[in-house]
């Protein structure tokens, strides 16, 4: 009888569309055509019984959660505290030592890393330098700034505003990986994919609910900057495009972050708004750079833990195929009414669980067993995708 249902074997499509300095999120194979227009909300860890208390104000955020200025000192502190008061104020220019132009510049990058909540900031129109008689003496770079710094008081609050329907949710005694979590889920499933969005800052995707990878990264950032958790923003290609995602550090480890590869688009160019992908949540570098590729703006630090990654610190992690840990899994995948993960911690494993899964059907059995005759299960097609790069197995179910 098995032999009679269908399995659809649909591998993970990524989509190279790469616009400004976003690139998009996965295409996935869609399972499901429901949809929910419920607001967001933040994910609350199953074990936490307590009340969620407000964090503190922006100005509160310590500056020793900024990654870029615990890298300076000297001169180099000196012209990075000069062009971040400057743009605090919105001023339209800053200047300094003609030999210190190429430093300067450098603090803008990293500033700009630093201070996501700084959203009005675009970037640098021009540097100029003035030479007398023909010496160089001093130079200017100009700042470029959205239309939001014309109102910045108005502008601010509406982020701050938007800001606390996730932060209000969100209990300060949860553990570094919760608060990631939490943060993590809202900010994907609030935001909508969009080329076309007015600016690459968090500022259109708090207010506007829209954004590319910078403005996830950078919303994440910002947001976990305000409980407290050091997060900063890095630049890169992933795919050969241009990129960017987070540096966030758990419980004491460095590891990385990419929101908006969390955020897959389906084959039919829609997105089920209550869809997350795990896939490179809380990752190594080991495990990220086999994608993605940062730029040399700051140097980073060596990511080698494990104990936060999603799939191993939910049991999610095989070194082997078996049939009843796999049951296990989505037995709890569907009682939560949720698609299944799993990863193997070699691509042999892997080899090995697609080899049974889909040429040995065991994945239909599978799907069977997990439903156990309720009915909660549309067991006539079973969807899945393979991350070869991750070694990651991912059965999509229906639900009825």
């Amino acid at each position: 009888m098995k032999r009679m249902l269908r399995l659809c074997l649909a591998a993970a499509l990524f989509l190279p569309l790469l616009l400004c300095s976003g690139c998009a999120p996965f295409f996935f194979f869609r399972p499901n055509s429901s949809a929910s227009s419920q607001a967001p909300v933040v994910s609350r860890p199953a074990a936490s019984q307590q009340q969620p208390v407000l964090s503190a104000a922006p100005s509160a955020v310590q500056s020793d959660l900024r990654y870029c200025r615990q890298l300076l000192s000297g001169n180099e502190l000196d012209l990075y505290l000069r062009v971040l008061e400057a743009v605090q104020n919105a001023e339209p220019i800053v200047t300094c030592s003609s030999s210190d132009l190429d430093t300067m510049r450098r603090m803008v990058d990293y500033v700009h890393a630093d201070y996501p909540e700084l959203f009005w900031l675009l970037g640098v129109n021009a540097s100029t330098i003035t030479t007398v008689n023909g010496v160089p003496t001093e130079a200017t770079i100009e700042f470029r700034y959205s239309e939001e710094a014309a109102d910045l008081a108005a502008a601010q609050a509406r982020v701050e505003a938007a800001a606390q329907e996730c932060l209000s949710g969100i209990d300060p005694a949860w553990s570094d990986y919760d608060k990631i979590k939490a943060v993590y889920d809202w900010v994907i499933r609030r935001t909508e994919y969009d080329v076309e969005a007015a600016d690459q800052s968090l500022y259109t995707v708090l207010v506007s609910g829209r954004g590319v990878c910078a403005g996830y990264a950078r919303t994440t950032q910002y947001l976990l900057n305000r409980l407290g958790i050091p997060c900063t923003y890095v630049t890169g290609t992933a795919r050969g495009g241009a990129h960017g995602w987070n540096l966030v550090l758990a419980d004491g480890d460095w590891y990385y972050l990419d929101p908006t590869w969390g955020d897959p688009l389906f084959s039919d160019g829609e997105k089920d708004p209550d869809y997350v992908s795990y896939n490179y949540f809380c990752v190594t570098g080991e495990e990220l750079f086999q994608t993605h590729t940062p730029d040399d703006t700051f140097p980073l630090p060596q990511c080698t833990a494990t104990a936060c990654n999603y799939f191993a610190r939910n049991g999610l992690l095989l070194d082997r195929y078996d049939y009843d840990t796999v049951l296990d899994i989505m037995r709890r995948a569907v009682a939560q009414r949720q698609d299944a993960s799993f990863r193997f911690t070699s691509s042999q494993a892997l080899a090995q669980a697609v080899e049974a899964l889909t040429r040995q059907y065991d994945l239909l059995d599978l799907v069977k067993d997990a439903d156990g005759g309720a009915g909660i299960l549309d067991i006539s097609t079973v969807r899945h995708s393979t991350n070869e790069e991750l070694n990651i197995f991912t059965v999509y179910f229906t639900f009825r």
